[in-house]
């Protein structure tokens, strides 16, 4: 008896965009990039709801982004302002 073998469709596509962002290892923001420095995301839900009122909003409003590669530090300062 022959068992039907599905292929495999599933093709690797390598990095993701945002893979490549944070092994670049550079802040977004302040473009820290000592060998030292702890790296995070920042995510907000959809890029329209910006208000584009900080700094941080118009860098991800004008890269049509969603994601930001930070430092802590910066990562830090955008939460102490959001309340």
């Amino acid at each position: 008896m022959d068992i039907d073998v599905k292929p495999n469709l599933y093709v690797y596509q390598g990095k993701t965009d945002l893979e490549q962002r944070l092994s670049a290892r550079e802040c977004e923001l302040c473009g820290d990039n000592s060998p030292d420095t702890q790296f995070e995301i920042h995510h907000v839900n959809k890029v329209k709801n910006l208000k584009g009122k900080t700094y941080w909003e118009m860098v991800m409003i004008a890269k049509q982004r969603k994601t930001l590669v930070l430092c802590k530090k910066c990562h830090n300062e955008i939460h102490k302002t959001r309340g």
